[in-house]
């Protein structure tokens, strides 16, 4: 389900791909979760109709993943039980019709509104910042704005340090501390099948890890220890041996 995840509990399950819908299901429970950059798919009367008179619809994505007024005519009708709001598909402006309804709990935008994931928010902003002015790829890249292998303008797009202006044998240092790790890159890339949300940023963060790993003298076991992790926690990846390649091929790189 790469356009819409859709999670259900109890008695049987719904699938979405490409928009269309499996219905004649028995659903209790629909929470709409989609990933970063996928394509819109909406939940329409079908969708709701599926989730029937006991459903319960949580909607913590975007309100423009739901067709809003047959969302408020189901509600209205007992089509579907109730329902759990943080999104609307014409914020900050919520229908009259949902505010009515005493079936349905209405939050403003704010489910990212923890301390802990606020930290983390503030974290990433920190981490992004640090990577351009390390001349590395964004770890959080957006659609609007993809990465094309080097800052504009108003960036360093060498690898151009922080802390003070590098010194010519600094500076090649860096250049080819950065082709090594690209060259890393390209292994993890023809080695795993990547997800489709793993972005440059990311997959840099981990190959420089690795480089790190094996300048440090890190066992070989140490070493397919941390990729396997990398593999299966971080990328959602099933398990394989590909890691093992990645590892090999990194040393001979490193040590080349």
């Amino acid at each position: 389900m790469a356009a819409l995840k859709v999670a259900a509990v109890a008695r049987a399950a719904i699938v979405t791909d490409a928009g269309t819908v499996r219905v004649g299901l028995v659903l209790e429970r629909v929470t709409v979760a989609p990933p970063v950059g996928a394509a819109l798919v909406r939940v329409t009367v079908q969708v709701l109709e599926a989730l029937g008179p006991d459903g319960v619809f949580v909607n913590i994505a975007r309100g423009s993943l739901v067709d809003e007024k047959a969302l408020i005519e189901a509600l209205r009708t007992g089509k579907i039980l109730a329902a759990g709001l943080d999104v609307f598909e014409n914020e900050p402006n919520v229908p009259e019709e949902l505010i009515a309804l005493d079936n349905v709990v209405l939050l403003p935008h704010v489910g990212s509104a923890s301390t802990k994931t606020r930290r983390a928010m503030a974290d990433c902003v920190v981490a992004n910042i640090f990577a351009w002015a390390d001349g590395k790829p964004p770890l959080t890249p957006v659609p609007e704005t993809p990465w094309r292998g080097q800052w504009g303008d108003g960036g360093p797009s060498q690898g151009q340090a922080r802390e003070a202006p590098a010194s010519g044998e600094q500076a090649k240092a860096m250049t080819d501390r950065q082709s090594l790790i690209g060259g890393i890159l390209d292994v993890m890339r023809s080695s795993w099948d990547l997800p489709a949300d793993c972005n440059d940023g990311e997959l840099f963060a981990y190959a420089e890890a690795l480089v790190d790993r094996i300048e440090a003298g890190d066992s070989r076991q140490a070493l397919c220890a941390y990729l396997a992790g990398v593999q299966v926690d971080n990328l959602d990846m099933p398990k394989s041996d590909a890691y093992q390649e990645i590892v090999d091929r990194s040393v001979a790189l490193v040590k080349d």
